[in-house]
């Protein structure tokens, strides 16, 4: 589907601001009433919507342009691209990432470093030469049949509120067609991120198993303790090789579901491009840093051929900050695989 036709949301609009409206659309809203529509609006509301949303794109594209324009192709570096936040800021690690993303897609969106890559083989930027070699690679095209490259990071949530696991969405033309390529971005100068977070209840519901399945009491246990070792100290039943008994027919689709996004419920996925395909890593180092792009596909492949013997699963298994007992959070190790 093209990013030119998707359908946001569904909407009751109405004229005038009555108070037979307001009650209505509380009651909405506490789930006393039952309405078909996503949203219940003014016709005011919407117009100030609209116009709010039209704001803030121009700030955001201003904003990236700016950014870009500081410096030439040949100075281009994610260092410099976010040297304005400082070590001390509480949220630093958060706006690195979200830099990364507008860093990403600002690159993409360079004709200049894509004439670059089509004449050299090189860019100046080792980011987007190793997007475009990657592209090139899945698409099985010479990047001189490129004819643009238009990239966003304006990936709609989720029927439910949820992040999609795509970042990034490429629109790649070439002649009178365009290929969408999706990236989850990862960036860190850890060694380990987090990668998803859902209750209990949800793993179950996305592999397909009743409640009363095994893997269920290690998934609502690991939950409520928060660790493998308050688990397992909590009760003798449950040992790591019976969860691997348990959990081996399963760990593809969940890693699927964990860090692509798909097995979503069908109401969840609005969109195709919400699933991401692909992965760009970067991890910062003292020495310098570590790139890789891939499919997630190949990435998953190598992941289900880690023995487990010596640990639970691939993933680190945690729970998020303040939700203890409430859901699960896992952690993926950045691997660098050839």
């Amino acid at each position: 589907m093209s990013l030119t036709a998707f359908k946001v949301s569904s909407l009751f609009v109405i004229g005038e601001n009555e108070q037979s409206f307001i009650n209505f659309r509380n009651r909405v809203k506490n789930k006393e009433q039952y309405c078909p529509f996503e949203n219940i609006l003014l016709v005011e509301e919407l117009d100030s919507f609209f116009l709010e949303y039209e704001r803030g794109i121009i700030l955001q594209k201003q904003d990236i342009q700016e950014s870009f324009e500081a410096v030439s192709a040949e100075e281009l570096s994610f260092d410099e691209f976010c040297s304005d936040v400082v070590t001390e800021d509480p949220g630093r690690y958060g706006k690195i990432g979200y830099r990364y993303e507008k860093f990403l897609t600002g690159i993409l969106n360079m004709p200049g470093l894509l004439i670059e890559f089509q004449n050299n083989g090189e860019s100046g930027s080792p980011e987007f030469d190793r997007i475009a070699s990657f592209i090139t690679k899945q698409l099985k095209i010479d990047s001189s049949e490129i004819d643009q490259l238009v990239a966003t990071d304006s990936v709609p949530l989720l029927s439910n509120g949820g992040k999609a696991k795509t970042d990034i969405i490429c629109s790649v033309h070439i002649r009178d067609t365009i290929k969408e390529i999706t990236f989850s971005v990862k960036n860190s100068t850890a060694s380990q991120v987090s990668c998803h977070e859902r209750k209990a209840s949800d793993f179950m519901e996305i592999l397909g198993l009743p409640e009363t399945h095994r893997l269920g009491e290690y998934f609502s246990k690991f939950q409520e303790h928060g660790s493998w070792e308050g688990l397992v100290s909590n009760s003798y039943n449950y040992t790591k090789q019976d969860f691997h008994i348990c959990y081996a027919p399963h760990r593809r689709k969940l890693a699927e579901w964990v860090l692509k996004g798909q097995w979503e419920p069908e109401g969840n996925l609005k969109y195709e491009y919400q699933v991401a395909q692909n992965i760009f890593m970067r991890r910062k180092k003292d020495s310098g840093e570590e790139l890789t792009c891939q499919s997630w596909d190949s990435h998953i492949d190598k992941l289900m051929a880690i023995p487990l013997e010596k640990t639970w699963d691939v993933f680190g298994w945690t729970y998020p900050s303040d939700h203890r007992g409430d859901r699960i959070q896992l952690k993926l190790n950045l691997r660098f695989f050839d």
